[in-house]
Formats: structure tokens, C-alpha cells, sequence
């Protein structure tokens, strides 16, 4: 689902559209993760993974999770850099209720990270791929509230650091602190238009809370659009121009302005002349 053709180049640029839960949100996310076994990341990971699912019409997204690294127990004392990817192909099933998701992407995770080993380089290697190709999307959560202050007599403390790179072409990251959960879309703005981000952060937003108040509606109600983003998008279709309409149509006219009353297309028992196809195109 892009907004505009992928770039032979890309400018590395990222952009943002915050995300902030509070309290009450919070709360709801809890209490589902108590009662379907799991915890606040996971219930937002499934949330997160049914959205791209349909965002992206894909019943089995490919999720990027970064995990922790340090599987041995001698590397705890050690300093350094010890993150790991690890691809999570999660099979959505609509009709499952929040409730059963949940759980479900539970077991994923659980037993991806019981064979988290393989470092995603080799992973990476061994397919000949690149990480985008492996998978479409990342989510990222920290919890942060029990991080130690001091390392010793060394006192520290956490400083954001703005990332305006875009190693993805959407990520969703968030942290949990005592004041509660925030973070964001990350997104590549040469493949995304910001309103179809803020509409992308609005459905998650929407997904959450009805998703956390009726968990056992199924996924394809939870899902479904409201009709003030329906209305939405209908007027940003309106306003944003189709990337790179004019070159095809005027590509189509050239080719067909002698020949439009000649057949150009035949479909089963279909067929389409050269000025039935500029028709078509113009209505696009």
C-alpha cells in the first residue's frame, strides 16, 4: 500500500505521526494482557499486526520485532550493542475475536523467540535478500520504568535522540515509561503521504480502544472503517494527484488517437477499444 512509486534512490528522510495513550488506554491494554496470558507489548504488537494485515492486503504480514540479544546468561556483564531482528510471520484470521489474536500472537512470538539464535544477518544472507524484503513492517516497544539509574558509581540517564532516518518503510515504536505510553509512525515520506499516516494512526487508535472494550467482537468488525474515514479519504483521493496519471495517459493517446476505434484489449468475452481505455483512464 504505497502512496507513491517506490524511487530508484530514496532521500533516507523520515517522518513521524506521534502516538500517545493515556491512562484509561493504558488500563484496558493491562487487563486484556492479564486475561489473555500475555503482556501490553503483545496485545499492542497484535493490534499493530491486524492493521498492516489489512492496510497492506496481506493475511500473513511479516513483522520486524528487535529483541534483546543476550540468550547466555555470561553476557549479561558484558557492554555493548547485543540486538537482534527477529521476522515474525503472524497468519491473521479475521474472524478470530481481539481475545483469541491476542493469544495467538502470544504462541508466535513466544516460540520465535525460543529460536531467536540465528542472527538476522545470516538470515539475511542465506535468502540473498535484503531486510526489507524479508519483512514489511517493525514494531518496537520498550519498557523503560525499571531501568537502572546507576551502573556502579556511574550515574546515567536516558536522552532521546531523534532518528530522521528511515531504515523501514513504516515502524511503529512506542515506550512505556511511569507517565505512560508514547512513540510514533515512523514512516518513509518518498512512499507515504502524511494524511494517509494520520488516518493509518487513527485506525490503530480506534482498533485499540474498541478492541480492548469489546475483546470478543472479531477482528473483521474491529477492522472495519468508520464513516468519517471513509469521508476522509474520499477527499484526500480528491485532492492528491495520481503519481505519474498524465505520463501513462499521454503515453495511451499517443499510442491509439488513429487507431481508438480499434480493439486494444479482449477479456473472456470482454473487449475494449483504445477510446474506451482513455475513457477509463481519465475516470482514474
Amino acid at each position: 500500500h504505497l502512496d507513491r512509486p517506490r524511487p530508484q534512490v530514496g532521500s533516507g528522510k523520515a517522518a513521524t505521526d506521534a502516538v500517545a495513550l493515556d491512562a484509561a488506554q493504558i488500563a484496558r491494554l493491562q487487563d486484556l494482557a492479564r486475561r489473555t496470558g500475555s503482556t501490553t507489548s503483545i496485545v499492542l504488537l497484535a493490534a499493530y499486526a491486524a492493521l498492516m494485515s489489512q492496510w497492506m492486503d496481506e493475511p500473513m504480514p511479516t513483522i520486524g520485532l528487535p529483541v534483546r540479544g543476550r540468550p547466555a546468561a555470561e553476557l549479561e556483564g558484558v557492554m555493548g550493542f547485543f540486538n537482534n531482528m527477529l521476522p515474525l510471520r503472524l497468519p491473521v484470521d479475521l474472524s478470530l475475536s481481539m481475545t483469541d489474536w491476542v493469544r495467538r500472537v502470544r504462541k508466535e512470538v513466544t516460540d520465535a523467540i525460543a529460536n531467536q539464535d540465528g542472527p538476522f544477518e545470516r538470515i539475511s544472507q542465506e535468502l540473498n535478500l535484503p531486510a526489507g524484503a524479508i519483512y514489511q513492517a517493525l514494531f518496537n516497544f520498550q519498557d523503560v520504568r525499571a531501568r537502572q539509574t546507576r551502573w556502579g558509581g556511574l550515574q546515567h540517564e536516558r536522552i532521546h535522540v531523534p532518528l530522521d532516518g528511515a531504515s523501514e518503510d513504516m515502524n511503529l515504536w512506542l515506550v512505556e515509561e511511569a507517565s505512560g505510553i508514547s512513540g510514533g509512525f515512523k514512516y518513509d515520506p518518498d512512499l507515504f503521504l502524511g494524511p494517509s499516516v494520520a488516518a493509518l494512526r487513527d485506525r490503530f487508535a480506534r482498533l485499540l480502544d474498541e478492541g480492548t472494550r469489546f475483546p470478543e467482537q472479531p477482528l473483521t468488525r474491529l477492522l472495519a472503517p468508520t464513516a468519517e474515514a471513509l469521508a476522509r479519504l474520499a477527499t484526500q483521493a480528491a485532492a492528491e494527484p495520481v503519481p505519474g496519471a498524465e505520463a501513462v495517459r499521454s503515453r495511451v493517446d499517443g499510442h491509439w488517437r488513429s487507431r481508438s476505434g480499434d480493439i486494444a484489449l479482449r477479456q473472456g468475452d470482454g473487449s475494449w477499444t483504445g477510446e474506451d481505455l482513455n475513457q477509463a483512464l481519465a475516470r482514474v
